[in-house]
């Protein structure tokens, strides 16, 4: 027999399926009311109305001091481009909207299921944390924590996590805007990471690694952003030293090699740590260059490897093998003098890249930009476009410059030394050698963007008249007996430059400029940084290019008046 406490449960209970059942009901005559749009009309939707035709939008500006618009912090949705083409939202955490100053954290965000009109906002979608596979448990202090312990707190289940932030900002930012969620393997404490730290040692708390992502939002006098600078003192220091113990990546090694045949540990001259593991030996035998090229003759195909990619790395090794001094595009010849032979290879580099620019520039589905997604643009009109090769992103774009082809040429191939000058986004330029009038080596170096620092450049150009135009093209080179000047920069590799100038049919006196890049900025850096910066710098130099061409030309009208 029911009591009548009991009957009243059983109809609530009886209620709220009920009530679920109407609430699920509705939910889905209100999605089949809802046209459910393509993923095409959902990033159009997207781009146009709530973008505005821009690469990114700020969904909030999160001010902890209302009185100080300097501790305002943006958070920002930006439109990005998978391999694949398909696209992306990705959250920023930034003092500044463009991110020119780079981010204190970022978020990849989840597409709803469902898309249409109601869903297309943003700043409502989830945060994509995702799963993967746990690691051996392992402890790891943060200073500073942003939206990055979320990340690290998900992805590495056995990671026992404490994030250690000075702003007490940071763990309302990260719970509201990058998913972040108290988990039993992660906690975030408001405090001076530092002290932390100092009283760990004190105490002898041992951790296996400390994370310290502690900068400035404004550039601090010394110039120094990263790390602040009270992680810098001889007194932290000590007490990080302590702290970290004796559990580091070597001890890691000795435990993978319990489960595997041979495993190396390589560090990198920027101090990384690389341990690769196999299941057999692996093979030291080096090529027995004189037996290699022995084989080959006797192949009778020593002079096709000559010719090929393949040929080009052994023969690279003797000079006297294939050695190249003459080069012969569109019916002009590069000849090398005796002092610089030591530039053959430089010279075939040259050519090559020559021939694909010149191949790029020709496809017709150039022009259409068919099989290229917009990257980056501007409010000028100017738009990078890109692709994703196997060697990384190749953007290009084209522009018009206010002086005939003519000129632009001469003035790109001899103003090289003086880019510093009018250029802020050069920080030197230089000519190592010039072996001939439309071939030379040169080096340059670009200043910091975003949050990427500045890069070393080695590479060899050439040029040509080609039609009525002219194609110039780059490509990194090594120079064995050149130095650099330029201690701490990164080496960056050029897989090519190129441009391509032309008099514009409407205008003779105007020259229209296509130009493409794919460079490896090299550092490690993620992918998607990369990216990034890659469209930017394009974009940038492109307006400061134009700029110089004006003023150019405003002082060639100016003497003439």
């Amino acid at each position: 027999m029911r009591t009548p406490a009991r009957k009243v449960r059983v109809m609530f209970n009886t209620f709220l399926v009920m009530a679920a059942m109407v609430l699920m009901i509705h939910a889905a005559n209100y999605c089949m009311k809802e046209e459910e749009m393509t993923d095409d009309q959902f990033y159009d939707e997207l781009q146009t109305n709530l973008f505005k035709n821009q690469q990114h939008r700020v969904v909030e500006i999160e001010c902890p001091d209302l009185k100080d618009n300097s501790t305002c912090l943006y958070i920002v949705d930006r439109i990005g481009y998978s391999g694949d083409g398909s696209w992306f939202v990705a959250r920023f955490l930034t003092p500044v909207p463009s991110l020119t100053k780079g981010f204190l954290s970022v978020s990849l965000l989840s597409k709803p299921v469902f898309k249409s009109m109601s869903t297309v906002d943003t700043a409502v979608w989830p945060v994509d944390i995702g799963t993967m596979d746990a690691l051996t448990p392992n402890s790891f202090e943060l200073i500073a924590t942003g939206g990055l312990i979320s990340f690290l707190a998900t992805h590495f289940k056995n990671l026992n996590l404490t994030g250690i932030d000075i702003n007490p900002q940071s763990e309302y930012l990260a719970k509201k805007w990058f998913g972040y969620k108290d988990r039993e393997n992660s906690k975030i404490l408001i405090g001076d990471g530092a002290e932390y730290i100092k009283e760990m040692a004190r105490r002898g708390v041992n951790s296996d690694a400390v994370l310290i992502d502690a900068c400035y939002n404004i550039e601090p006098k010394d110039g120094i952003y990263c790390p602040v600078e009270a992680l810098r003192t001889p007194e932290f220091l000590d007490s990080l030293s302590r702290v970290i113990g004796s559990k580091g990546y070597e001890k890691v090694w000795e435990n993978f090699s319990q489960h595997f045949v041979e495993c190396h540990l390589t560090r990198n001259d920027i101090g990384n740590a690389f341990l690769m593991c196999s299941n057999y030996k692996l093979d030291r035998s080096k090529v027995d260059i004189p037996k290699t090229r022995e084989f080959l003759k006797q192949l009778r195909i020593q002079g096709f490897m000559d010719e090929t990619a393949a040929g080009a790395s052994l023969s690279s090794i003797d000079s006297t093998m294939g050695d190249k001094t003459t080069l012969t595009i569109h019916g002009v010849t590069d000849t090398l003098k005796e002092e610089d032979k030591k530039f053959s290879d430089a010279l075939k580099i040259a050519g090559e890249v020559f021939a694909e620019v010149e191949a790029i520039f020709n496809d017709e589905n150039y022009a259409s930009r068919t099989g290229w997604f917009k990257d980056e643009s501007n409010d000028d009109g100017d738009i990078v476009y890109a692709k994703d090769t196997r060697h990384g992103r190749m953007v290009t774009i084209t522009t018009e410059l206010p002086m005939p082809a003519d000129f632009v040429i001469k003035e790109t191939w001899e103003g090289m030394e003086t880019l510093p000058e009018w250029n802020q986004n050069i920080n030197f330029a230089g000519i190592i050698a010039s072996p001939t009038p439309q071939f030379d080596i040169v080096t340059y170096g670009n200043n910091d963007v975003l949050v990427v620092s500045g890069r070393e450049f080695v590479s060899a150009r050439i040029w040509r008249k080609v039609d009525d135009g002219y194609i110039l093209a780059s490509r990194s080179v090594t120079v064995p007996s050149f130095k650099s000047k330029h201690k701490g920069k990164v080496r960056a590799h050029l897989h090519l430059a190129g441009a391509r100038f032309r008099p514009n049919p409407a205008n003779p006196e105007t020259t229209l400029t296509d130009v493409v890049m794919l460079a490896d900025l090299k550092g490690f850096l993620p992918k998607m940084i990369v990216n990034q910066v890659i469209g930017r710098v394009m974009l940038m130099d492109t307006v400061t290019n134009r700029r110089h061409f004006q003023d150019l030309k405003a002082k060639r009208d100016e003497k003439n008046a």
